[in-house]
């Protein structure tokens, strides 16, 4: 019982203290909430058998305090969950990308694509694609990151060839999130024609913009 009690401590505080002695010096910082997970879970285990086992130490009155401040606790992290939905607290932004698309696809042309303006809006864009509005990215010059190896070597959605696609695809739109930093045409032969603008969904701030363009070839 007690190595199975140990074990299960480990899981749950090992990755924490793992990553803060590796995020002090001389080492860089490397807490990135992904990372704590599988400690994510083991702390919800080791607190749910560390209650089940003391609550059987205690008087009933201490029970049903302990019952409804884990009640209260979980009701509160579920409220906060469903009101701020995808929010990544590491660059305060929420997800909005569906949001971009949707109003994209609302006043658009039939058969006139989407384009993402970075490999990252691509990846969550792309779950939104339609037949009349399919979602594509252009090929970089290259590919830093290990996470965009799919990218790298598979050419679905992949725009290689920019003049002959806007060749046969004179107007499109191009999206992008402007948290970094606002953009515009990628090419000078790219005539913007109207914006669409999405706020954070938290913030209120503007966060997302689409762009549809008038190609010159």
């Amino acid at each position: 019982m007690r190595q199975s009690y140990r074990l299960v401590a480990s899981l749950a505080f090992a990755p924490v203290v793992l990553l803060f002695l590796l995020s002090m010096p001389p080492f860089r910082s490397a807490f990135i909430d992904r990372y704590l997970i599988t400690s994510a879970l083991g702390i919800a285990i080791f607190i749910g058998i560390t209650l089940s086992l003391g609550v059987k130490q205690i008087g009933e009155k201490w029970r049903n305090i302990i019952m409804v401040f884990v009640i209260g606790s979980m009701l509160i992290g579920v409220t906060n969950v469903w009101r701020l939905g995808n929010y990544n607290k590491t660059m305060h932004t929420s997800n909005n990308t569906r949001q971009i698309v949707e109003n994209v696809e609302n006043i658009a042309d039939k058969n006139q694509p989407i384009i993402a303006n970075t490999p990252w809006i691509f990846y969550e864009a792309v779950f939104y694609s339609t037949d009349s509005h399919p979602v594509y990215f252009i090929d970089a010059k290259e590919y830093k990151y290990g996470s965009l190896a799919m990218l790298k070597y598979n050419d679905q959605n992949k725009i290689k060839d920019v003049s002959a696609f806007t060749k046969a695809n004179p107007v499109v739109w191009y999206i992008g999130y402007i948290g970094d930093g606002d953009f515009g045409a990628p090419y000078s032969n790219w005539k913007p024609i109207q914006e669409v603008w999405v706020n954070d969904s938290v913030s209120g701030k503007k966060a997302y913009k689409a762009i549809q363009f008038k190609i010159s070839n």
